[in-house]
């Protein structure tokens, strides 16, 4: 998969601020770290003082349950919903199950306890296998091989979902709200999830 340059996130600076005050408010730390836009890149890390670092120093201090991993979705987010810790568990993709939950977080919008970082990472990372057929034609003489690749992974995660939705996985973790009624878009989201997950 090739990532384009323009794979950033479009948030603002009050974006960027209540990020990092959520940041804090879970016990994160980040001492002489900020949160900035860089022209063309998007958001990222930069030192706010100019500080020679030594060994032992604190850089950032991330708590476990402020990472989107298979232990905090089971511990933590799932451990009085049954059905759907049952479905999580049935997913048996790591990637797939942490896509699954992100598409659910976003679901969730302003709700979700991750809404903060939601609303700075990329709603859409561009990725060869999200490219519609005569797009990958575009690239295909210069690149060899880029189409065919491209539309197999984009099979192969349709084909995931599709896997996902007809043993009930997907609704059991997502509900009747998160699905869209074409399946097309399911899949698509589902594979931006995936290259979400995949990037980070």
């Amino acid at each position: 998969t090739i990532l384009t340059l323009g794979a950033v996130a479009r948030a603002s600076a009050d974006d960027a601020g209540a990020f990092m005050q959520w940041f804090a408010s879970r016990g994160g730390e980040a001492p002489g770290l900020s949160l900035q836009h860089f022209a063309g890149m998007g958001h990222g890390v930069a030192a706010t003082e100019a500080t020679i670092i030594t060994k032992n120093d604190l850089l950032l201090r991330v708590p476990l349950d402020l990472v989107i991993s298979r232990a905090t979705i089971a511990a933590q987010f799932m451990a009085a919903d049954r059905t759907r810790r049952a479905a999580f568990a049935a997913v048996g993709d790591a990637t797939h199950e942490i896509a699954l939950f992100v598409m659910l977080q976003r679901c969730l919008g302003d709700r979700s306890a991750w809404a903060p970082w939601l609303r700075l990472v990329p709603s859409r990372v561009p990725a060869t296998h999200t490219w519609a057929d005569d797009e990958l034609a575009l690239v295909e003489v210069a690149a060899q091989g880029i189409s065919r690749r491209s539309k197999e992974w984009r099979d192969e995660l349709r084909d995931a979902w599709r896997d996902l939705f007809d043993r009930g996985i997907a609704q059991s973790i997502l509900g009747e709200r998160c699905i869209a009624e074409s399946d097309n878009d399911n899949a698509g989201v589902f594979a931006e999830a995936v290259t979400l997950v995949d990037t980070r």
